[in-house]
């Protein structure tokens, strides 16, 4: 039995919106000159390696029965918790 539907659901648009996100915040480094751009893309390589981590945990999390959902839930809360924290402190 997989986790429950909608928080999986919930939990993928999330993932989708950050992954979004990151892309746009990508492009935008690309298009800054100099020291600046370089360690905007230093963040988003950093960035991407922490929405790695959050899209394993999801895997984990809708692979875990039912029984066991909860716990994976507060693993893939922390590594989002993170993720999202660094998103936000970077610039717009």
């Amino acid at each position: 039995m997989t986790a429950p539907r909608d928080s999986v659901r919930q939990l993928e648009a999330k993932l989708w919106s950050w992954a979004v996100k990151l892309d746009e915040l990508a492009g935008k480094a690309h298009q800054i000159a100099g020291e600046a751009g370089a360690d905007l893309l230093r963040r988003v390589e950093d960035l991407s390696a922490k929405l790695a981590l959050a899209q394993k945990r999801f895997n984990e999390f809708k692979a875990a029965g039912r029984e066991n959902w909860e716990r994976f839930r507060g693993g893939i809360e922390e590594a989002w918790d993170e993720f999202e924290a660094a998103l936000k402190s970077e610039p717009r």
